[in-house]
């Protein structure tokens, strides 16, 4: 199942759809896999296809850039990925690799795999630091939140999905936490990193539909901007702030030999 076939500055947008397809037999819980096989190649440029794929323990990335694999593999903002070469974001590979472990990977399973390829393959090391940079926190506004605790049970993965229209963008979360929501939302539409501070440690349903600044807005009846849907919407506001956020520092990396 495709994961994502959007550009890569909304890498994660679409990154679980198949979490939640229980045909596929979970791996257990507490596995840390790594890659039994997998192959890594420059993207040819002609490929016109991009993204993440899943179907079952089958893994592939289709033309994605080592900025991107970062970025979802570390749960993190393209600018919280310091002092790394310009060909991490203008090289482009595609992965293909099957984990060790029997079954379908969860998130953090599939964010474990990638981690131990961009090292291993890719000879990526990095350390954390504090950079005082721009930043959006993220807090409830006066009054409280909009949305309730998810009516899942505990024994269902979470599931994100989105999609653009005429009128704007949707998108749906349903027995999310707010780390998810950073993730596979306004994380990667946002132009700065988002730290949480809302408290919130339970899961979560709720859909969110804007406009992106990007789209030029329709005649009529359009979706309003990503900040005034998320106060009216959700009870949640982004207030624009500066200090010392969290960064991952480039030590090393260098692109894999041919396999």
């Amino acid at each position: 199942m495709l994961l994502k076939t959007l550009a890569p500055a909304t890498v994660a947008m679409a990154l679980l759809c198949s979490a939640t397809a229980q045909a596929q037999q979970s791996m257990p819980p507490d596995a840390k896999p790594r890659f039994e096989v997998v192959t890594v190649k420059s993207a040819p440029p002609d490929e016109t296809r991009q993204g993440f794929d899943l179907q079952g323990r089958h893994i592939k990335l289709m033309r994605e850039s080592v900025l991107n694999i970062i970025i979802f593999a570390y749960s993190i903002h393209p600018k919280q990925v310091v002092d790394a070469p310009d060909w991490v974001s203008t090289a482009f590979f595609d992965v293909d690799g099957v984990p060790d472990v029997e079954g379908e990977p969860n998130l953090v399973q599939y964010q474990h795999l990638l981690q131990n390829l961009l090292e291993e393959r890719f000879g990526l090391h990095m350390h954390k630091a504090k950079r005082d940079l721009p930043d959006y926190a993220l807090r409830i506004v006066p009054g409280g939140i909009k949305f309730s605790k998810t009516t899942w049970t505990k024994d269902n993965l979470p599931h994100q999905g989105g999609h653009p229209g005429a009128d704007g963008q949707t998108m749906t979360f349903t027995n999310s936490t707010m780390s998810d929501f950073l993730l596979l939302g306004i994380q990667h539409f946002a132009d700065r990193p988002v730290v949480d501070e809302t408290g919130l440690t339970g899961r979560y349903d709720f859909t969110l539909h804007w406009l992106p600044d990007q789209i030029k807005a329709p005649e009529g009846d359009a979706a309003p901007g990503l900040f005034t849907a998320m106060r009216e919407q959700l009870g949640l506001e982004l207030k624009a702030t500066r200090g010392p956020v969290d960064v991952f520092v480039v030590d090393t990396v260098q692109k894999p030999g041919a396999d």
